[in-house]
C-alpha cells in the first residue's frame, strides 16, 4: 500500500496523503486524551488530532496512526 501511495503522489508526507485521500484534519482540544481518533463525521473520513500535540514530533507518529485506520479499515486507498 506504502508504494502504490508514494508512486501515486509522489511522497511520503503523511499530511499529503491525507489530503490526496480526502480525509479531513482538525485539531482539537481532547484534554489529555485521547492524542488521535478516526471517524467518519457526517459520512466524511476524518482525523482528529490532539491540539496538546500540533507542530511536535508526536503529531507525526499519531497523524501516520490514524491515517492507517483510515487507510485500512475504510479502504481509502482503493
Amino acid at each position: 500500500m506504502v508504494e502504490d501511495l508514494y508512486e501515486e503522489i509522489g511522497t511520503l508526507d503523511r499530511f499529503a496523503i491525507i489530503d490526496h485521500a480526502g480525509i479531513d484534519l482538525h485539531y482539537v482540544d481532547f484534554g489529555a486524551n485521547p492524542l488521535g481518533q478516526y471517524i467518519k463525521l457526517f459520512n466524511n473520513p476524518t482525523i482528529l488530532l490532539n491540539k496538546s500535540i500540533e507542530n511536535s514530533p508526536q503529531e507525526y507518529f499519531v497523524a501516520s496512526h490514524e491515517l492507517h485506520h483510515a487507510l485500512e479499515h475504510e479502504e481509502i486507498a482503493s
